[in-house]
This record gives C-alpha cells, structure tokens and sequence, in this order.
C-alpha cells in the first residue's frame, strides 16, 4: 500500500511539473506572440497619418477663429485698399500666374460666383504643393479689399486678397499668418506635415515577468 502511495505522489508530482512546464511555454509562447502583433502595430502606427497642430490665427492678439462670412462682408462693404486681418478657409478654385516669388490662387468661401478671395503665399518663407482645383484651404494673413489698382498694385480678379499667411520674422510689430494646404502647415517655422512621435518601445516587452502574459 505504501508503494502505492508513493507512485500515486510521484505521478501528481510529474503531473504538475508538467503543468507548469506547459504554462511556462504558453506564456513565452504569448510573448513572442505578443512581440510580433507589436511589430504590426508599431507599422501601423508609423504609416498613420499624423494629426496636425494648426497654430492659432490672431488679429493683435487676439484669438480669431475662421470666419468666410465676415470676410466676404468686407469685401462687400468696404472701400478699396481696406486692410484688416481674415482667416478664411475653402477650396481652390481658380490658380493664376506665379508672380515674383508669390504663388496666387483663389478659393471659393461660400456658394455664391463672388464669394472667393485670392490667397497671396512668398514662396521665400517656404515651399508649399501646388495648388490644384479643390484642394482645401486654410488662410489666416491680412485681409485687403482689391477691386481697383492701388498705387504699384493692380486689382485682384477676385476683388479681395489675403496675403502675409506666413510667420513674422521679428516675432513683434505684426501677427503671425500661416496656409493650410492638404493637410500640411506652411509659411510657419515649422511647416509641413508633422512627424510621428510615438513612445512606443518594444524592449518594455522583455522586462514584463511571465505572469504578466
């Protein structure tokens, strides 16, 4: 009977080293698995489209949001040569000729055939995509009404510009602009698409004890 007893034990005692070798292996087995979806992940996350930081549009300081109803009220209402600050946002609709280093387009801000402006970007402040028709939009700079010549400048075929949609260089006297063109910020001081900054580091992986898997 004691023999008994003693194969009965030593079987149990067989029986769990068993048991814990299998669960050892399936918790390494998790790891490795774990590691490898990982990998996927952090590719997936690599080839996602970054969300962008658009800087805030201000007129002396103060905050402004976009407002294509108010600037085409200007442009009805005011005389020419008017010069106030617009943050306006659509969709390409005309593309006219480059002019001394400025790119010059028009985008539509409402449903009406007047309801556009022309966006005046100096390429010196950086290199943007062409625009192409529909491309989307964003403009915050200094609005001017431009329906008849003023001085050196002709008028706009859009009868309203915006313009200076880039950074001040002297960080004073003037308030930044910027453009949104698909997706990406130019003419700030750190334009394009931003880059990803994920803190994801699959080496946290090899300091998690097995019981965590």
């Amino acid at each position: 009977m004691g023999g008994v007893r003693v194969k009965l034990t030593t079987l149990k005692a067989v029986k769990n080293h068993l048991c814990f070798q299998s669960n050892q292996s399936l918790s390494l087995l998790a790891r490795v698995t774990l590691i490898f979806v990982s990998f996927g992940l952090a590719s997936t996350f690599s080839q996602a489209e970054p969300t962008l930081a658009i800087p805030e549009c201000k007129d002396h300081g103060q905050v402004m949001g976009v407002d294509n109803a108010r600037v085409l009220n200007l442009k009805t209402t005011t005389q020419n040569a008017f010069l106030s600050r617009g943050y306006v946002s659509g969709p390409v609709n005309r593309i006219f000729p480059e002019k001394n280093g400025h790119q010059h387009y028009e985008i539509k801000l409402g449903d009406g055939a007047d309801d556009v402006i022309e966006v005046v970007y100096n390429k010196a402040f950086g290199a943007t995509p062409e625009p192409q028709d529909g491309m989307q939009i964003q403009a915050c700079g200094d609005y001017i009404t431009s329906y008849a010549p003023s001085g050196p400048y002709e008028a706009s075929p859009s009868k309203a510009i915006i313009h200076w949609v880039h950074y001040n260089p002297k960080e004073k006297g003037h308030d930044h602009g910027f453009v949104v063109m698909s997706g990406g910020l130019y003419g700030w001081k750190k334009q394009g698409n931003p880059s990803n900054n994920h803190d994801f580091d699959l080496r946290n992986l090899f300091l998690l004890p097995i019981e965590n898997f």
